[in-house]
């Protein structure tokens, strides 16, 4: 490592201030493990599953959106060696709410947007919970016909164009599919 991306602390290089380490977007069980530039401290993000918007069917189908998911933002010490397991949620199908982002041994979850039904948008948006530097909720689907999936907590993704899938990371779906969740790690030096 080199440049802007290390930073010499002692005998050994870490990880610059800000860098991010790791970005998974895939749905299910995952894990990350500090190697030999390990930060004094990371940041760990996480954005549950959007909920999957519905339609009333029909010759003249009226459309709702899923709410979006919750966020989480938490602080921790990191050394080389350390592993941090996660689960990242998946967005919902339509009609069916979106799964919580997790880091179990830290009691860190996003929860996943909920689903709109087929004559209502979703008023169920995932919260964050158990982070030490925030914890956020997700927004309500759209009303019906405004082609809107609920946006995600903290910046996430949302959705705007009828019959579309929410956009990542977890964004309710118009109509359709919300977006699967996000988890992140960011190095940081204090």
């Amino acid at each position: 490592m080199s440049g802007a991306a290390a930073v010499m602390l002692g005998a050994r290089a870490q990880a610059a201030d800000g860098t991010v380490l790791l970005t998974s977007t895939t749905s299910g069980a995952g894990s990350y493990t500090f190697g030999q530039n390990a930060p004094n401290f990371a940041w760990l993000e996480g954005w549950g599953g959007g909920g999957g918007g519905n339609s009333s069917g029909g010759k003249s189908p009226i459309f709702y959106g899923g709410a979006g998911a919750g966020y989480f933002k938490h602080k921790i010490a990191a050394y080389p060696g350390l592993t941090v397991s996660f689960s990242i949620g998946g967005g919902g199908a339509g009609g069916v709410a979106g799964s919580a982002t997790s880091v179990s041994a830290l009691s860190l979850s996003a929860g996943g947007g909920g689903a709109a039904s087929t004559s209502a948008a979703s008023t169920s948006p995932g919260s964050g919970s158990g982070g030490n530097l925030s914890n956020l909720t997700g927004n309500n689907g759209g009303n019906p016909n405004t082609w809107t999936g609920g946006g995600a907590a903290n910046g996430g993704g949302d959705q705007n164009t009828a019959l579309n899938v929410g956009t990542s990371p977890g964004g309710g779906g118009s109509a359709a599919a919300g977006a699967d969740g996000q988890f992140k790690i960011t190095a940081k030096a204090t």
